[in-house]
């Protein structure tokens, strides 16, 4: 999460394709790579409080940051654990 020096303007959106899936428009950031990090200080309904596993996406793992120490408070929930929790309805079938 360090400033690498070149910028880019870009909208930063969540990964479920709604068009209120939104963090931010057109603000000027750091570029970044695939796999970089980046830091969400408040998240809002992607937090702990309305996480949620809508089009059965995993629910992210929470990191608490204190300083420069941090810790994993919530593990990743994979997407297997998701699925196997569904079932298809009799009549359905």
């Amino acid at each position: 999460v360090e400033p690498k020096g070149e910028t880019v303007v870009a909208n930063i959106v969540g990964p479920i394709c709604e068009s209120s899936d939104t963090f931010a428009m057109a603000r000027t950031i750091d570029k970044v790579e695939r796999g970089d990090l980046a830091v969400f200080r408040t998240a809002g309904a992607y937090g702990a409080t309305m996480a949620n596993t809508y089009n059965s996406r995993p629910l992210v793992p929470e990191v608490m940051v204190d300083g420069d120490k941090w810790a994993v408070v919530a593990d990743r929930i994979d997407p297997a654990t998701i699925l196997a929790a569904e079932r298809v309805p009799d009549f359905l079938k």
